[in-house]
């Protein structure tokens, strides 16, 4: 089934997670493209090197998980209607999830970091 490739912006932050997930999806598709193929572009050359490394799944897998938050706090503060009185406690659940990866949230609830 076709699929296009999303393009992640570096200006357009709520593009990323977009375009992490369909780079997931597609993931085995691109690996054997980039492999197979010989081209002396930069850019080509990169993406081959990113592609034949095992880790790079990994990372994009660690991204997966952790954009939703980022992506969800980012639309938060893109609103138009005024929310300084919603940002302390909208800004301590989004420390609180990023930290719930990492950390057991017993110690994230104890407050002694």
């Amino acid at each position: 089934q076709y699929r296009a490739v999303v393009k992640y912006v570096s200006t357009r932050w709520l593009s990323m997670e977009h375009a992490v997930q369909r780079t997931l999806q597609q993931y085995q598709a691109l690996k054997s493209y980039f492999l197979s193929e010989e081209e002396i572009q930069t850019k080509f050359q990169r993406l081959r090197q990113h592609f034949g490394n095992p880790i790079t799944e990994v990372y994009l897998m660690f991204y997966q998980a952790v954009l939703p938050s980022f992506t969800s706090f980012n639309t938060f503060l893109q609103r138009e209607t005024p929310c300084i009185h919603l940002l302390q406690d909208k800004m301590e659940l989004f420390v609180s999830k990023i930290l719930s990866k990492f950390m057991k949230m017993r110690v994230i609830k104890s407050g002694t970091l």
